[in-house]
């Protein structure tokens, strides 16, 4: 009994963001179409010429938001929003093609050779061994201002 006061203390991790697919499908919806909202705000008719609607008259999602969906389904809302300010910070004058968004919504990985390295220890340092090397420059030094 003692065990589980114990173990419902301890701190539980926060939950993982689920991905677009898992998400119910009335939120899929809801991020798809705000997704367009906001790619239709930065190109107006270009996005919507070369995209299309988002939805038809009768509210169903047309066929390039279901392949949209399908493919950003991979990743998380953070992810797609990420996605959306690279896009706005990229400044391209066209919408990107679905495979360019998907690119933008990656989420950036250092390559192993880009990490930090564990800094090497301090060397030893004998103090007398120091005092005997810098007399040592000191008396070369001399020689040479004398010749």
């Amino acid at each position: 009994m003692e065990e589980n006061l114990v173990q419902s203390n301890k701190q539980k991790p926060p939950p993982q963001e689920s991905k677009l697919v898992s998400l119910p499908e009335e939120q899929q919806i809801r991020a798809i179409t705000r997704l367009w909202q906001r790619m239709t705000q930065l190109w107006g008719h270009r996005h919507l010429s070369a995209w299309g609607q988002c939805a038809d008259a009768n509210g169903n999602l047309t066929d390039t938001a279901e392949l949209w969906l399908q493919g950003l389904g991979r990743f998380t809302l953070s992810e797609v929003g990420n996605g959306v300010n690279k896009m706005v910070e990229k400044g391209q004058e066209w919408p990107p093609t679905l495979p360019e968004f998907m690119a933008m919504c990656k989420p950036k990985r250092l390559a192993p050779y880009h990490k930090m390295a564990k800094a090497l220890p301090a060397p030893e340092v004998d103090s007398a061994i120091a005092v005997a090397e810098l007399r040592k420059i000191r008396a070369l030094l001399n020689k040479e201002k004398a010749a």
